[in-house]
């Protein structure tokens, strides 16, 4: 009764066991990586605690399970390795595009200014290299100062409108990062701060414009502040656009 007891038991083991191992195998084909590591983790918990089975079965039913788990975390090896690879080389074809980029920006003159056109297509290819921007900070500002340089060379376009393409630019640029909405919360608080600022400022000016306003010689200098306060105003006016 007792060794009857015991292979029954055995045998309920294996089972369980048996039920871990088709799920490690489910767990390979989750595209979902955090999930299926969860319960890879999970299951390796399981058979920890889930006792002997039928000493012919023991080798079999541990090998299939151990070569699960080992598959899953080889083939996340892989695909990091892969990925890396993949990176680094679209890093290096980053890095000569913008060589290209600022080869055509410093080749263009009056008789070849850039162009609308132009800008907009050197945007559009910029985009393929997304997966090597990420992380590539350097990278990333000077194709922006390039892109700034040539709208410079764009004939009759105002700098207000070169203004508002180059910031165009730098929040889309923000949008397709993989942390957009702290990037974008992070510019939005700059641009806060930056007016805050001016707005102090030009209370400040103010205040100084009054004292002067009571000196009989200090013409020039009121003119000076008057000056500072237009062109403060100008900046928080295109800042809140």
């Amino acid at each position: 009764q007792f060794f009857k007891a015991l292979d029954e038991e055995k045998n309920d083991n294996l089972k369980r066991k048996l039920d871990l191992c088709e799920q490690a195998e489910a767990a390979l084909q989750n595209p979902n990586w955090e999930e299926a590591r969860e319960t890879i983790i999970r299951l390796q918990k399981d058979w920890k605690l889930i006792g002997r089975v039928p000493e012919k079965q023991s080798d079999k039913v541990w090998n299939r399970f151990r070569t699960a788990c080992d598959s899953f975390f080889d083939r996340r090896k892989e695909e990091t390795r892969q990925r890396e690879q993949q990176a680094q080389q679209l890093g290096q074809e980053q890095a000569a595009y913008l060589e290209q980029v600022a080869a055509a920006v410093a080749g263009t003159s009056a008789e070849q200014p850039g162009s609308l056109e132009g800008f907009r297509q050197f945007v559009a290819e910029w985009k393929a290299f997304d997966g090597a921007s990420r992380g590539n900070d350097r990278a990333e500002e000077r194709f922006q100062t390039l892109m700034g340089k040539y709208l410079e060379t764009v004939p009759d376009l105002s700098a207000a409108e070169r203004t508002e393409l180059v910031f165009g630019l730098q929040v889309e640029r923000l949008k397709s990062s993989p942390d957009a909405q702290q990037q974008l919360y992070k510019k939005e608080q700059a641009l806060r701060r930056e007016i805050n600022e001016l707005e102090n400022d030009i209370s400040t000016l103010r205040t100084n414009l009054e004292f002067f306003a009571r000196s009989k010689n200090a013409g020039q200098l009121r003119e000076e502040y008057q000056g500072r306060i237009d062109e403060a105003q100008l900046r928080i006016d295109a800042l809140k656009k």
